[in-house]
């Protein structure tokens, strides 16, 4: 399982739930869903363009599987109001690699792998935290539009 999660919580936000149940049974929580699908698929295609470089061709030393371990199609999990999904890479599954990558590891007190700030960005960055609010904010205004 993934250590990371992207999760919405609707603690304090009454007048939006309000405008929520004046759309119908389940409306809030079919966009949550919605964003937090939309925040997952927009971090694995980050993730996997980042993990680019470090795979080489498949073959005797390519086996590419820290690019499958990369989080994809996990289901939105609810705690009373919070919702919460998986995002970057499993580490139960192959997924372990993608740490060593991102902080970089040390032989002997000196630098082995360096840490590649663009694979950590693409997962935990403040650009990536900046496009998942737009995208669950598009997520949500798409529910209003049908309403109005």
């Amino acid at each position: 399982m993934a250590k990371r999660k992207m999760q919405v919580d609707f603690t304090g936000v009454d007048v939006f739930l309000e405008q929520l149940k004046a759309l119908g049974e389940g409306a809030a929580q079919k966009a949550t869903e919605n964003a937090l699908k939309a925040t997952q698929a927009y971090i694995a295609k980050q993730a996997e363009q980042a993990m680019k470089k470090h795979e080489p061709p498949i073959g005797k030393y390519g086996t590419h599987t820290t690019d499958k371990a990369i989080i994809k199609d996990y289901p939105v999990e609810w705690t009373q109001t919070t919702a919460s999904i998986a995002v970057g890479f499993d580490l139960e599954n192959d997924g372990m690699p993608s740490l060593y990558l991102m902080h970089g590891t040390e032989l002997n007190g000196q630098p082995h792998i360096k840490e590649d700030a663009e694979l950590y960005d693409a997962v935990y960055g403040s650009k990536t935290r900046r496009e998942v609010h737009k995208l669950q904010k598009a997520e949500f205004e798409k529910i209003f539009e049908t309403w109005r």
